[in-house]
């Protein structure tokens, strides 16, 4: 199971983030499986350079930025990569898709 780097944010050497929205763009999250948290893609064809990034579980995503007093106030489908598809990885996650989360701090 890969390192999650946004986990890090919250560590008891850091103190999370502190502003009113984030916002993550164009980035990869799933639905199912539900219990895995996170992989790692590699893309091969633009050889000789060879691209990695992370994808997410957004049920768990959601739920970390939860926990930091951040509430999920829109998701949107990005679809700005005109040629970019998830098509192999369909049997084993489902609704893979690139999405933009805006996310609000919890204020009380």
């Amino acid at each position: 199971m890969p390192s999650n780097n946004y986990e890090s944010l919250s560590g008891s050497s850091h103190k999370f983030i502190n502003s009113k929205y984030i916002l993550f763009a164009q980035t990869p999250f799933y639905y199912e499986p539900k219990n895995v948290e996170s992989a790692i893609l590699k893309q091969i064809n633009m050889h000789p350079k060879i691209n990695y990034l992370y994808m997410f579980n957004l049920g768990i995503f959601v739920e970390f930025m939860l926990n930091n007093k951040y509430k999920l106030v829109s998701k949107n489908l990005n679809r700005v990569t005109k040629f970019m598809n998830f098509k192999n990885f369909k049997p084993v996650y489902k609704n893979l898709n690139m999405y933009d989360l805006l996310f609000e701090k919890i204020i009380k």
